[in-house]
């Protein structure tokens, strides 16, 4: 019988989706930030309760866009900018949702030296998933480390552009020290 050898990328695949996730619940956050500073400036308490009252992304993303909309609608450039930063959100999402409800796993692969122990990360595939695997093994979606870097990468892009939106559609109001946010509360009493 051939030994498997252990494989050093599941523990580097457990960390790139700890990175990523942690990067994504950054966005998130930047987007509360914006709904709460559009509802109740002077009381943000309020908007954080309400937007994590709400339980799916979509939804967070749907109540919060109504609010940033109506918050920026005279100002067509930040409008534009914002529905292009709305879509990248959504397509995050779903790579949000692949890391959250994925399983790390390994597949062992025959070489001429014995078995090699792949790392991979598959999504959705749930209580049957070596049976999937088996069956499917071509077909059944996987991401490798390098994918799951790009989505924690594509995570921190999607961060920069929402703390330039935020710069840009609150100058006055907001006060941004790296990946910091912090709104005054010298805010306008009309949004």
């Amino acid at each position: 019988m051939q030994k498997t050898a252990p494989n050093p990328d599941v523990d580097a695949i457990y960390l790139a989706v700890g990175r990523a996730m942690s990067s994504w619940a950054r966005l998130e956050t930047y987007l509360c930030l914006c709904f709460s500073v559009c509802i109740s400036p002077d009381k943000p308490l309020i908007g954080y309760k309400a937007f994590w009252a709400v339980l799916s992304f979509q939804g967070k993303l749907k109540l919060a866009s109504a609010a940033i909309e109506q918050n920026v609608k005279d100002k067509p450039e930040l409008y534009r900018e914002w529905r292009r930063i709305r879509e990248a959100l959504k397509k995050k999402a779903a790579n949000r949702n692949k890391l959250a409800h994925g399983c790390v796993m390994t597949l062992g692969v025959q070489t001429a030296t014995g078995i090699k122990q792949e790392a991979y990360l598959f999504p959705y595939l749930g209580h049957n998933a070596g049976q999937a695997i088996a069956d499917n093994y071509h077909e059944v979606e996987r991401l490798k480390l390098s994918d799951i870097n790009d989505i924690e990468k594509g995570n921190l892009t999607g961060q920069k552009r929402m703390l330039e939106f935020i710069r840009k559609a609150w100058p006055d109001d907001v006060e941004i020290e790296g990946s910091s946010v912090t709104f005054s509360l010298k805010q306008k009493p009309n949004r």
